[in-house]
């Protein structure tokens, strides 16, 4: 699957619809919006794929 393995693609699937329903709720701030908008436009780059890593990091660590 291209560098993805159908779990790790799942749970991208699961955080693009949890951010698409904030969005549609009108849920976040400003702030808030500018910076997913941001980090979306991120996305070309790594930068944004060390930082889902370290969330995730710190996301496992606090179970």
């Amino acid at each position: 699957m291209d560098g993805l393995d159908r779990r790790d693609a799942a749970a991208l699937a699961d955080l693009v619809s949890m951010l698409e329903g904030l969005v549609a709720a009108d849920a976040l701030d400003d702030r808030q919006r500018d910076a997913l908008a941001r980090a979306l436009a991120a996305q070309e780059s790594d930068v944004l794929g060390r930082e889902l890593d370290a969330l995730a990091t710190r996301l496992r660590a606090s179970d």
